[in-house]
């Protein structure tokens, strides 16, 4: 886990709610350069949101 991008995810401003936890999520993954790679389940299981609004938030946040 990398504290450094969990502190980082706190100080942004994402709009929702949901963008938030994901965001939070991944950031717990993170390794010391930034990189995480859970598998949407994982994600959607760890932020209680379905497999489907997981999907949609990556997508819509990778474009």
């Amino acid at each position: 886990m990398s504290i450094q991008a969990v502190a980082w995810a706190l100080g942004l401003k994402v709009g929702s709610p949901t963008g938030k936890v994901l965001l939070l999520c991944l950031a717990n993954y993170a390794n010391e350069k930034g990189e995480c790679w859970p598998n949407q389940r994982t994600i959607a299981n760890e932020t209680e949101l379905s497999t489907r609004t997981t999907r949609q938030w990556l997508k819509q946040t990778s474009s």
